[in-house]
């Protein structure tokens, strides 16, 4: 059924109330040049018509397999759900409001990790990203590096930077396995949490090319409160920042410190510059 030179990978798509976006995500998998593929739909009980959807687009293709939930749970139990359904031996998650802006994604990535496997590594694989807005419209091309240790990722998820972290990335299902999936009920900063878990276990490599869009919308991560925000990601760094060691706690506490000062300089240039411009206006 498939080619052998081609392994299987599952791409998990855990969905709710996203019908209005779920054709443009999954066309964009089915674009996709790698073909070894099975699209593994998670409706997280939604109540628009998202059912009506993914029955349409199943109709069109058998790549496509849906999971229906009884009970709203989250996003984190969707793709756990996902993956206990999924029959490859490689897996990657996708939004369902977001999508590949790439048809190479899928290929690119997989023949570095395949690659990097032969050579007995263990890594992830992902690419560049940008976020757009609800119409599809490019807002924002985010920075990415090429590539992070295991050990540098965890620090960069406690530090409190700007570099983007991996995301939408190809893995072994094992790895996701061996990492204990994503944390039920932990709706706010479960990526980062599951990813914190991951690189214990993997590296992770960048394509260097262009792979999926982050749609940004009102009932997105981007749509929460500061304040509930504050909130998840203290709870994250009580959670992960013990697992570290003690030179990596040392080396947190000194970029968090860094990345604050930066800012903090930042914001009293800026208001030095407003300062200037109003003496000049009443001048």
């Amino acid at each position: 059924m498939y080619n052998c030179e081609e392994p299987l990978i599952s791409i998990i798509i855990p969905n709710y109330n996203n019908g209005r976006y779920l054709r443009e995500c999954v066309e964009s998998i089915l674009a996709q040049t790698y073909k070894q593929i099975e699209i593994i739909i998670v409706d997280d009980f939604s109540t628009d018509n998202s059912r009506e959807i993914i029955e349409e687009l199943k109709n069109k293709t058998a790549k496509i397999r849906s999971v229906y939930l009884e009970k709203n749970k989250g996003v984190s139990n969707a793709r756990n759900k996902g993956a206990a359904f999924s029959s490859a031996e490689y897996i990657t998650f996708l939004d369902a409001d977001d999508f590949y802006v790439n048809p190479q994604k899928l290929k690119n990535e997989m023949k570095l990790l395949l690659e990097k496997e032969s050579e007995g590594r263990c890594i992830a694989v992902y690419s560049k990203l940008q976020a757009v807005d609800t119409e599809g419209k490019v807002l924002w091309n985010y920075k990415t590096k090429k590539q992070f240790s295991g050990r540098k990722l965890r620090r960069c998820i406690l530090e409190e930077s700007r570099v983007q972290l991996p995301r939408d990335y190809c893995m072994k299902k094992q790895w996701f396995l061996d990492a204990g999936g994503f944390e039920y009920g932990n709706s706010l900063y479960e990526d980062l949490e599951y990813l914190f878990r991951l690189a214990e276990y993997v590296n992770f490599m960048c394509t260097g090319t262009w792979g999926s869009a982050y749609r940004i919308t009102n009932q997105g991560l981007s749509s929460v409160g500061l304040k509930e925000h504050k909130e998840a990601l203290k709870k994250l760094k009580g959670r992960c920042f013990p697992a570290l060691s003690t030179s990596d706690r040392v080396a947190v506490y000194i970029m968090q410190i860094w990345y604050r000062s930066i800012f903090l300089i930042k914001q009293l240039c800026k208001s030095m510059l407003s300062l200037v411009g109003l003496r000049k206006r009443k001048g």
